[in-house]
């Protein structure tokens, strides 16, 4: 069953990709040591020669398209509440929600630990 998920899973996640940042999701993020199973990387290695299809024109996105939305929304992430400020000022749950937001098309870094500030 779990098989069945991840292959599901990266059928989803090519469908959504627009360009080549939304394609390459790490999954070697979640590994055992974080409590998770990690089937992803044993199929993925299994299937070596399957080649995700890449736009040749580089798409836009902002936190507001629906093409993002979607691929963000569509991340797998572990959900553990530890929040970081992103250089476009929104906070994210972890670090690898912002990691998301950088695969989906957004060019923003880390700017600190903790929630971004409104002064």
């Amino acid at each position: 069953m779990d098989k069945i998920y991840s292959i599901l899973t990266i059928a989803v996640l090519g469908i959504l990709c627009i360009h080549k940042s939304s394609c390459q999701v790490d999954f070697n993020a979640f590994s055992g040591s974080q409590g998770l199973d990690n089937d992803f990387n044993q199929v993925n290695t299994n299937n070596q020669d399957t080649n995700l299809q890449q736009s040749s024109t580089p798409v836009t996105t902002t936190t507001s398209s629906a093409a993002f939305r979607a691929c963000f929304d569509a991340c797998q992430t572990i959900q553990n509440y530890n929040p970081v400020c992103g250089s476009d000022g929104v906070t994210y749950n972890n670090q690898f929600r912002l990691q998301c937001a950088r695969r989906c098309g957004q060019a923003i870094q880390m700017q600190r630990m903790g929630t971004c500030s409104t002064l």
